[in-house]
């Protein structure tokens, strides 16, 4: 009997990577067993994926955390240039990602990072407790000084890091996080022209949302004078969350749409009404409610 021949195989190698690249890195790499023209196919895919991860064991952090340096040493053995990281890890618990896992990013990402990075998107999803810790953020990890040599960095998305250095070039952000984080994150980008932004964490402590009713006395160079777009999801319409969208619409020289979301249909009329008045900085910003 004949077997069926293997036309994917014989494909060039670029579009052979070019297929690789939409799976996750795990899947990629588990090509490498169909045959001899296979093996280190893999090795070549410019970017690597790490998404759909849940970790809830010391044993299932440490296997990843090895598969992991597993992959980089291999990549990096190799030479090959990296367009894109992308790491998304759901704990169960929040002390595998404050004290076994954190660490190991940060390293990862220096690794990453050497080889003319392009785009690095890192989401920690963690289960914390039910009662909101003020010192949570003591424990989160500092994102590492080496992202400031990497000139090739175009459109970092990051949840989780608190420690934000200067991206000089970087004109596209999605952020998902507090206020807070996100004012310090606006100073960092001066060149910044797209800013997409969730809410990310479930806890709002009493003194987070006095603190957020005040506007930053600083309006941060990219607001006024580079910021074209915004969106912004899952508001639900308290006040203190009306704050970034009412600042930048305030304060956004050049900003051309404005795009909210909000998190329940009900609230859709009210964020409407209470935005359409502020009084905006661009003659020609459009407003949108959803």
């Amino acid at each position: 009997m004949r077997l069926p021949e293997n036309r994917i195989s014989k494909l060039p190698k670029e579009i052979l990577c070019r297929i690789l690249s939409f799976l996750p890195t795990k899947e990629a790499v588990a090509t490498s067993i169909l045959s001899k023209r296979w093996i280190r196919l893999w090795i070549s895919v410019p970017n690597l994926n790490f998404t759909n991860i849940t970790i809830n064991s010391i044993k299932s952090n440490n296997k990843f955390n090895e598969s992991v340096y597993s992959v980089l040493a291999s990549r990096d053995g190799a030479g090959y240039n990296l367009d894109s990281f992308h790491l998304d890890i759901q704990y169960v618990n929040h002390h595998f990602a404050y004290h076994r896992s954190f660490p190991h990013v940060v390293r990862w990402i220096n690794v990453v990072v050497r080889r003319n990075l392009k785009h690095l998107n890192l989401n920690h999803d963690i289960d914390e407790p039910d009662t909101y810790d003020p010192e949570r953020d003591a424990y989160l990890p500092q994102l590492p000084k080496s992202i400031l040599t990497c000139r090739t960095l175009e459109n970092p998305k990051q949840r989780t890091y608190i420690d934000i250095p200067i991206f000089h070039n970087l004109i596209h952000l999605k952020l998902n996080n507090s206020w807070k984080l996100v004012v310090k994150m606006l100073h960092h980008c001066p060149k910044l022209q797209s800013l997409e932004l969730s809410k990310g964490s479930r806890y709002i402590s009493v003194d987070d949302q006095e603190n957020s009713v005040e506007e930053p006395e600083l309006v941060p160079e990219c607001v006024s004078s580079c910021l074209k777009t915004c969106a912004i999801r899952d508001i639900g319409g308290l006040e203190s969350e009306l704050i970034l969208p009412t600042f930048i619409l305030k304060n956004a020289r050049i900003l051309q749409t404005m795009k909210v979301w909000s998190g329940w249909m009900q609230k859709k009329s009210e964020i409407e009404e209470k935005l359409s008045p502020c009084r905006k900085a661009s003659a020609t910003c459009q407003l949108f409610v959803y």
